[in-house]
């Protein structure tokens, strides 16, 4: 990993370098040419997630919102106090065409209608944010953003399970709003309550330990979702049998990754034991992962592990394709 130190340091030296290796910056009408993917995609406005073939495409379809939706979209850019206090676009996974993604202030998801859930959330930490502290909100609602309806609190009622957390609320715990938005519905899955408070906890406080030490850490977590699985509430929420972390320090002239695939229930074990690569959340999940990175180095971050880095012993961590993932999960 060392041996690409110098090439890492010109394709992350500031957000600009990392906009470029995503496709290029957002344009004025809200998205960008994805080069690599020969595509335009939105990041912002009414079309925030969706890809169209080209640039001229897109602009037809946001001709189709009102007026005022479309010079929305066009002057975002320029109205910052509307806009999350740090852009988490060019670091989400790739979103399929007709995913709903959501950007709040602090953290963006792609929402599961299917599942009444966050796929996949995306936040950031790093050691200034850990420096404040906002009150704990508790203002568990619905998210209005979510166009199809999100969860509702009736869902969670006496159903035995937590409300749980996938972007922390300790994690969010420097801006009162940032907090508040921590506790809409979509950024809640069920959670055995064993597991809420006791290992997905624990993870939790490793990661800002992470982001205190490194300086800044990028989280992705989530559900590992299925077909078939129980759920919960008038709104069937979909209740997870595992969920996911993926954690990656990008901060010149090191660039680390390190993965967790956690069964839904009390854990009798330590999280190193649930340490896998990120190759392996991918598997599990199907989502590909900081496509922002350069694919030599995505290589290397995604199937390797620096167990020093992230505080554990030094050690090879498989990548495990799906079938051997829930089988090596299950066991343990």
């Amino acid at each position: 990993m060392k041996s690409f130190a110098i090439t890492l340091v010109l394709c992350l030296f500031g957000l600009a370098s990392i906009a470029l290796a995503h496709g290029g910056r957002v344009d004025g009408q809200g998205g960008h040419n994805n080069r690599s993917a020969g595509n335009y995609h939105f990041h912002r406005g009414p079309l925030d997630g969706h890809t169209y073939d080209s640039k001229e495409e897109a602009a037809k379809a946001l001709s189709v919102y009102s007026p005022e939706a479309a010079n929305e979209a066009a002057t975002d850019s320029n109205r910052s106090t509307e806009l999350p206090l740090f852009d988490l676009a060019p670091y989400r996974p790739y979103p399929s065409a007709d995913a709903q993604v959501i950007a709040h202030k602090a953290y963006t998801f792609q929402y599961s209608e299917a599942h009444e859930q966050a796929a996949w959330v995306l936040y950031r930490i790093t050691a200034e944010q850990l420096r404040a502290r906002v009150s704990r909100t508790d203002d568990f609602r619905r998210d209005g953003a979510v166009t199809t309806g999100s969860a509702t609190l009736a869902d969670y009622r006496r159903s035995g399970y937590d409300r749980g957390h996938l972007a922390p609320a300790v994690a969010m715990a420097w801006s009162q709003e940032v907090m508040s938005e921590s506790f809409y519905l979509s950024n809640m899955s069920p959670q055995d309550p064993g597991f809420n408070r006791g290992i997905w906890r624990q993870l939790e406080a490793r990661v800002r330990d992470w982001a205190d030490l490194h300086g800044e850490v990028f989280v992705v977590t989530g559900p590992v979702l299925s077909e078939q699985l129980p759920s919960i509430g008038p709104n069937e929420v979909s209740v997870p049998e595992y969920y996911y972390t993926v954690v990656v320090d990008l901060t010149p002239p090191a660039i680390e990754g390190i993965g967790f695939i956690l069964p839904n229930g009390s854990a009798n074990q330590s999280i190193d034991r649930y340490v896998v690569t990120i190759d392996s959340v991918e598997a599990v999940t199907g989502f590909d992962f900081f496509p922002v990175v350069v694919d030599s180095m995505e290589e290397e971050l995604e199937r390797t592990i620096l167990g020093e880095h992230w505080g554990f012993e030094v050690r090879e961590v498989p990548t495990l394709n799906k079938a051997e993932s829930w089988d090596r999960i299950k066991s343990e």
